[in-house]
């Protein structure tokens, strides 16, 4: 189970399991748990491999500005693309920013990518990414939900963040992992979903 807590399938099996291979410790231990590596998997050597200066020029961003990484999970997230966007002019006159934005399939992709070139900020735009490690790599804040991939991979590239967790989860298990990220990792902030606003945002 890659997730904080186990899901209630993973909870039913792991009565008669000999092994549950979990990636963060439980509160309450199972006798028959074993830690395993976390995600993602990778190959050591290229955590902190240099990019090349191409895929700066490849996604027209620059090397010293801070840089802001936001996605919503696999399928995108509306709402926090909605408030990210309501809040860009008043963010980037009180610090330049440039921005990678994964926005999640159906959305008009050249309608974004204008309200980032109208406002003169630098910006890579795409409706989804396969490989998200190099986007990481350059980022300074990442804005994201809190599920199992997600928060493995602020951990093992060092990333502090602003968690807003999915409230229709199994569970609450993304609430629990940001819980996690704020209390154990000391790295994230979280936002409650019905309280993302413009202002909590800012």
């Amino acid at each position: 189970d890659s997730n904080t807590t186990l899901g209630q399938v993973n909870k039913i099996f792991s009565k008669k399991a000999k092994i549950v291979a979990i990636q963060f410790e439980k509160e309450n231990q199972l006798n028959n748990e074993m830690l395993v590596k976390r995600f993602p998997w990778v190959c050591e050597d290229n955590k902190n491999k240099d990019l090349k200066n191409d895929f700066f020029k490849k996604i027209n961003l620059e090397k010293n500005i801070f840089t802001i990484l936001i996605f919503g999970g696999s399928q995108g997230s509306k709402i926090i693309n909605d408030n990210f966007l309501n809040n860009i002019k008043d963010l980037s006159e009180k610090q330049k920013v440039q921005v990678i934005h994964i926005l999640g399939e159906g959305i008009v992709l050249s309608k974004i990518k204008k309200i980032y070139d109208d406002l003169n900020i630098k910006s890579y735009v795409s409706l989804f990414e396969k490989d998200l490690k190099p986007f990481y790599k350059i980022s300074d804040l990442v804005i994201s939900r809190a599920g199992a991939c997600s928060i493995s991979e602020l951990i093992y590239f060092e990333k502090p963040s602003i968690l807003i967790p999915f409230k229709k989860a199994k569970d609450n298990h993304q609430l629990k992992n940001a819980l996690f990220m704020q209390n154990k990792v000391k790295s994230s902030t979280i936002i409650i979903e019905d309280d993302l606003s413009k202002n909590s945002l800012l």
